[in-house]
């Protein structure tokens, strides 16, 4: 989805080009010519710090703690922001007293984060 929000925002055209799972692998072996990619800083942190993979620009709206020097996509792009969103799920089954307490947990680290 940031890849298709910085296609529409730059005006660019770019193929998308789906993984079942990781695109590391055939990225660092070479086995995809590839341009550019959008994927999580988690994934990639350690082959960046590594001189593997080259950091170009973060997404979210500031830069990042992990990666202070890589700029942003605003910083060159102006409107564009995509930050990732995470969701908590439980089994269909899952206890009611089990939700609340996830749910009562989950507020009070919301409430402490400001």
């Amino acid at each position: 989805m940031f890849g298709e929000l910085f296609k529409l925002v730059a005006r660019v055209d770019l193929l998308h080009v789906p993984y079942r799972n990781s695109f590391l692998p055939d990225l660092l072996s070479e086995q995809v010519q590839v341009q550019v990619v959008f994927g999580p800083i988690s994934q990639s942190l350690k082959l960046i710090r590594a001189g593997k993979l080259r950091a170009l620009v973060v997404t979210p709206a500031t830069r990042q703690a992990t990666l202070p020097d890589v700029p942003t996509v605003a910083e060159f792009l102006r409107g564009y922001e995509a930050a990732p969103g995470y969701g908590i799920v439980a089994p269909k089954d899952t206890p009611g007293e089990i939700i609340d307490k996830l749910n009562h947990e989950t507020n009070a680290v919301d409430g402490a984060a400001g």
